[in-house]
């Protein structure tokens, strides 16, 4: 089985399981509990709070660690929303559902959207001309796309936002493991998910400004300095920083071996099918990500044709990709709706090797060649996310 669905989930890291296992075996106790073996517990979990802060460059104090991407968007949006009742928030067109729908759920009529260009990056003139306006409090800005792998300016967002003296938000599920996470200790708020780069499901953490001492993401019990109440799950948490840390340490060889197997994939897809248009081609991507509009057959067609050749890949975000309906990405950049329902999302493992792209690659073809023959190409163009 050839699996090109990292940005949905991660595998195991296997170097992590040890550390996962280790700390499962002795370090079980309550972080909370009265007793020594429990304060121990809460000893490893501050450390593992200076190790993201140094990694992603913040003071510790700051690091709030819950179960993943979704929770701390959702936590983020919420308690800015208590904290400024009657102020606007701007997030980007296209940021994951994760954002977006608590962007509505809590500040109902309070939000806008700041565009993208047709390649898939943020307009940043477009979202300083909606801060120009006031009465903003919070901008959203991912750090790379889920689907398209197009990597956001986000450093630039945040200096805008510095200049009008508004909060920054940046959502660094699919950057971290892939890019280098220091530097983002310098947005506001920053979100991270453990599962995209190999840690377990449910580990995660949030990264919070001085300002927001009275920070509660989940009411309860008073763990993780009062900001998210909940028993914090101590092997989960070590086997995400140590993954994280893996990440980091291998990850300029990692990134270079994906640009050169996928750009020797992409040029072989366009040699073979010429009208296929690679999205974001001339952009600045995630090096194990494409997007690429095919002409032909839904996205689920495609999924399911690869799946019966042992190839696991999805139609674009996993956690909408049950839904009906185009990609609100690919829309957001001027794709016709029926052209982005077309979509194939395809993203590498770290140690996806040059066999595997081959394969990919042949796997593909013969895809498309049984689809073509068992009907004509219909007008248009397909989206395929590699």
């Amino acid at each position: 089985m050839l699996y090109f669905d990292v940005n949905a989930t991660a595998p195991p890291l296997p170097e992590v399981e040890s550390v996962y296992a280790e700390a499962n075996r002795s370090h079980w106790h309550n972080p909370s509990s009265p007793y020594s073996r429990g304060a121990r517990v809460h000893i490893l979990i501050d450390t593992l709070r200076q190790e993201i802060g140094h990694l992603i460059g913040c003071s510790p104090e700051l690091i709030v660690f819950n179960s993943g991407a979704t929770e701390g968007n959702n936590a983020v949006l919420a308690e800015t929303a208590r904290k400024f009742p009657n102020q606007r928030i701007v997030v980007s067109a296209i940021e994951h559902p994760c954002v977006i729908e608590p962007a509505k759920r809590y500040f109902p009529e309070r939000h806008q959207v700041a565009k993208v260009d047709s390649s898939g990056r943020l307009d940043l003139n477009h979202l300083e001309a909606e801060l120009s306006k006031g009465g903003v409090c919070l901008v959203s800005v991912m750090a790379a796309n889920n689907e398209t792998g197009v990597i956001q300016p986000w450093k630039e967002a945040l200096d805008i936002c510095r200049k009008y003296k508004v909060l920054f938000h940046c959502d660094a599920a699919q950057h971290l493991g892939k890019k280098p996470a220091n530097g983002l200790g310098d947005c506001d708020f920053v979100t991270g998910c453990g599962h995209k780069f190999g840690a377990p499901k449910g580990s995660g953490f949030i990264k919070i400004p001085e300002s927001f001492e009275d920070f509660k993401g989940t009411h309860g019990g008073g763990q993780e300095n009062g900001h998210r109440s909940g028993t914090e799950d101590y092997p989960s948490l070590a086997a995400m920083v140590a993954a994280l840390k893996f990440r980091e340490h291998s990850m300029d060889a990692v990134n270079a071996a994906w640009a050169v197997n996928k750009s020797v994939f992409e040029k072989s897809l366009l040699d073979k099918i010429p009208d296929a248009v690679i999205i974001g081609q001339n952009t600045n991507r995630l090096a194990n990500t494409s997007c690429i509009l095919m002409p032909g057959f839904p996205g689920a067609r495609w999924v399911a044709r690869l799946d019966k050749h042992g190839v696991s890949l999805s139609t674009g975000s996993a956690c909408a990709s049950g839904k009906t309906g185009a990609s609100h990405v690919l829309t957001a950049m001027g794709i016709e709706a029926e052209d982005a329902r077309r979509s194939i999302r395809i993203s590498a493992c770290w140690d996806a090797t040059p066999e595997d792209w081959s394969a990919l690659t042949k796997t593909l073809f013969k895809a498309y060649d049984e689809l073509i023959n068992e009907k004509p190409a219909s007008p248009g163009v397909e989206v395929i996310q590699i």
